[in-house]
């Protein structure tokens, strides 16, 4: 059974981004929108779409197919549909198997949906770009060759979220692919670190802990102001000071901020940028903040993986734990997001009677 933790769990929920809406019809939009809603193009995998009572998807999950029996992975996927208040599910097995190895894997995802307590509102196969309903024995709407994936709904998914600058991977492996380690400039990115780390320092010694982070939080508000109209890549220096600067958990909170501000983009950006060019250990708080910022936009697959990048950076990290947990529990963005906002708010008000006082 593959556990929801690891790296070949895929999660997208939509209620992130209200400017993305995917309409599933029938059968045909779910074959075509699958790889849109999940972020990449699934492979030998079972995948669950939540619906929730106002006919919204709460949840699009997947898991590797594994081996037989399939009783375990069907359980892992009716919970984590379950957690995210699905009371219908389309339950779809991508995967080049026999059709009575796939039959299976399908009856053991609708039976544990039902014993969840969940309709099921289809059971799926998807192949070779083709899909039939596994549920159907109408030949005249099911033949037995399958229907093909209509191209012309893929397109238009495509456009849909391109629009939005959403990128869909090829694969699972490329998603986590597109956080790994940088090592283009590894020397000089290190030595303008410990630059930066020096100068802290120093400024803790002449100044106290409070400069330093209010410094720190300037630098980080500069990275992300300064390209709201110029995207551009990080300088090398810049790189060290923002490293540095995240480092104090005090700045890596205020920079939560940005990740439900008008700039949230932008930011997002800033700490994909850390995240691919610092070493470790000093990626663990950019990895975070990327892991906190997509899983507001809705991309589990790319929080849990940007969670993992930071523990294996740093093991004790409170706030990547945080986001792992939620993306295994299946919270809705939009709750993770508004407590991540109200965070901020308190944080806020807190300085302000401190700056009153």
């Amino acid at each position: 059974m593959t556990s929801p933790l690891q790296p070949s769990t895929g999660v997208r929920a939509p209620d992130a981004d209200p400017r993305t809406l995917i309409r599933l019809r029938g059968p045909a939009e779910v074959a075509a929108a699958l790889p849109y809603m999940l972020g990449f193009h699934p492979a030998e995998s079972l995948v669950g779409i939540g619906i929730g009572a106002n006919k919204r998807v709460t949840l699009t999950a997947r898991l590797d197919l594994g081996p037989p029996p399939y009783r375990e992975q069907a359980a892992a996927m009716a919970t984590y549909l379950r957690h995210a208040s699905s009371v219908e599910a389309i339950l779809v097995v991508v995967s080049d198997l026999p059709k009575s190895v796939v039959k299976r894997a399908g009856t053991a995802a609708r039976v544990a949906a039902r014993k969840a307590g969940m309709a099921v509102v289809d059971v799926m196969h998807v192949s070779d770009g083709r899909w039939w309903s596994l549920r159907c024995r109408n030949p005249r709407c099911c033949p037995p060759g399958g229907e093909v994936i209509d191209q012309s709904l893929v397109g238009q998914f495509a456009a849909e979220l391109a629009a939005l600058g959403r990128v869909v991977y090829p694969d699972r492996a490329a998603v986590t692919a597109s956080i790994a380690y940088d090592q283009t400039a590894a020397s000089e990115v290190r030595a303008a670190l410990d630059a930066a780390l020096a100068e802290q320092d120093r400024l803790a010694a002449t100044a106290g802990s409070g400069a330093v982070v209010d410094a720190g939080e300037r630098i980080v508000g500069a990275a992300v102001i300064g390209r709201r109209d110029r995207p551009r890549d990080l300088t090398v220096d810049e790189i060290g000071r923002l490293g540095a600067a995240l480092q104090l958990i005090a700045v890596r909170d205020r920079a939560l901020r940005w990740t439900v501000s008008p700039l949230a983009e932008v930011a997002e950006n800033v700490w994909y940028q850390l995240t691919r060019r610092l070493p470790s250990p000093y990626a663990a708080p950019a990895a975070t903040l990327l892991a906190v910022q997509s899983y507001n936009a809705g991309d589990c697959t790319l929080a849990g993986d940007c969670a993992a990048r930071a523990l294996t950076d740093d093991p004790r990290y409170t706030m990547a734990k945080l986001v792992a947990e939620a993306v295994m529990r299946a919270i809705p963005p939009g709750d993770f997001r508004a407590a991540m906002r109200e965070a901020w708010l308190c944080d806020r008000r807190s300085r302000r009677s401190r700056r009153a006082a």
